[in-house]
């Protein structure tokens, strides 16, 4: 994953800096200061991944948004098992929101770190906090993995697939319970939600789980999309300096940032 961050690299036109927020160090990607804040977690189903190797993906985000995405380099299994991630997502979210009073936050992520933003999204619900809204590419969304996607898709993902998952969970959740909410927010979701977006791969093993929240959540009443991309795998996002679809669902999610969280 690092090799793929290194090779694309972060694109003109971003200008990248490092900082320490709530004691995780943090990539700030900018384009203006006018324009959506988005705190984005990077996949690598808690075990890997960091902002460096998302970095062509953020600084991609933050030019399409015309604003700052913030990546924080969250704790990771299996030297720091659940519910270290989630914590550090929540107490950087609050730290942000303290040090811009006012401002609508996004947040947003890909596989393990797009369940970690629903996650962190449904304890700051229960604490009084409101994200502006949510996206989630390709996100994983519960630990449970029994939706008829996990066997019909299973060959079909070359990124992605239940066995790579339950390993990832093995080290991540140590002794929680697969159903734990900061686990699987799939199985807690809120009336009162903050708008959300899914983008999901028709071929890849997370398809059915990202339909059925969507679905869940505009059953309660909630503003749920799930579009779910013809053809694709698992994060295809990660792709986009060789892969049009890839630029052309950072697009979308982009229009759907701007549409949700007020600009600076």
């Amino acid at each position: 994953m690092e090799a793929l961050g290194a090779k694309a690299g972060v694109p003109d036109g971003v200008a990248l800096s490092v900082e320490d927020i709530a004691g995780c160090e943090t990539w700030r990607f900018a384009v203006g200061v006018n324009g959506p804040l988005v705190v984005y977690f990077h996949g690598g189903g808690y075990v890997a991944g960091s902002p460096g190797s998302h970095r062509h993906l953020c600084g991609q985000l933050a030019l399409a948004i015309g604003g700052v995405v913030l990546a924080p380099d969250y704790r990771l299994a299996p030297e720091h098992p659940f519910p270290a991630a989630l914590e550090d997502a929540v107490a950087l979210f609050e730290a942000i929101q303290r040090s811009h009073p006012g401002r609508t936050i996004a947040l947003a992520g890909d596989s393990a770190g797009g369940g970690l933003a629903f996650a962190c999204a449904q304890r700051l619900l229960s604490q009084g906090s409101r994200p502006g809204c949510i996206v989630g590419l390709s996100p994983w969304l519960s630990h449970v993995m029994v939706s008829p996607s996990f066997d019909q898709a299973d060959t079909c993902d070359p990124c992605l697939s239940r066995s790579s998952l339950e390993w990832y969970s093995s080290l991540y959740r140590a002794d929680a319970a697969l159903e734990n909410p900061g686990l699987s927010p799939l199985l807690a979701a809120h009336r009162d939600f903050p708008p959300m977006l899914v983008q999901v791969g028709a071929r890849e093993v997370l398809r059915d789980d990202a339909i059925n929240f969507a679905a869940t959540l505009r059953g309660l009443g909630n503003v749920g999309e799930c579009q779910v991309w013809p053809d694709m795998i698992h994060a295809w996002h990660l792709f986009w300096p060789w892969l049009k679809e890839g630029r052309e669902a950072i697009d979308v999610a982009a229009r759907f940032i701007a549409a949700h969280c007020t600009a600076g």
